[in-house]
């Protein structure tokens, strides 16, 4: 299935060349069948890839665009929070307005019930943590542990810049690191 003109209908194909397209056939066959949640605003949800502190995060598939994308979701018990809604409303406005060639791109955002959602790019590369242990097999050259870390620094610091500190790392995806 050709998938080309849905994928640009909202203008972004040509900046997210490294994203994945799905077919709804694909979709289906994707999905996680125990997956509670189906769909989140115009997302089908494919399966959780993630759990923090804050935020519950997807893989999903945008409906129009066929686009495969992360969506981190407001922890179920943390919505009536009136802190915590807060805090991940900024993370959504600061994200939104920073395009960083380190740092994911904020895509969308809205609201599931009463939870704050935001979408973002889905870096299918892997992180850090795996790229150093299935790829190197090991500790890491000190000049590339240090290539490494001042990419995820200037992205830290291109938000920082924007009224934004980032208290949570995670080991970051290496599709947006230059090795």
């Amino acid at each position: 299935m050709d998938l080309t003109e849905r994928a640009n209908s909202d203008g972004l194909a040509a900046e997210l060349e490294k994203t994945d397209y799905l077919c709804p056939g694909c979709t289906r066959t994707m999905a996680t069948p125990n997956q509670k949640l189906k769909q989140i605003g115009d997302y089908m949800v494919l399966s959780e890839i993630g759990r923090g502190g804050m935020g519950v995060v997807f893989k999903v598939v945008h409906r129009l665009t066929r686009r495969v994308c992360a969506l981190k979701m407001l922890q179920p018990d943390l919505v009536k929070d009136g802190y915590a809604g807060k805090v991940f409303e900024r993370e959504i406005e600061v994200q939104s307005n920073v395009i960083h060639r380190n740092l994911v791109r904020v895509l969308d955002h809205g609201k599931h019930g009463l939870a704050h959602y935001f979408v973002t790019e889905y870096l299918p590369g892997g992180d850090v943590k795996s790229l150093v242990t299935w790829e190197f097999r090991g500790p890491l050259d000190p000049d590339l542990s240090c290539l490494i870390a001042l990419q995820v620094l200037s992205g830290c610091q291109t938000l920082h810049k924007s009224g934004f500190i980032h208290r949570d790392l995670k080991p970051v995806s290496y599709t947006h690191l230059t090795l």
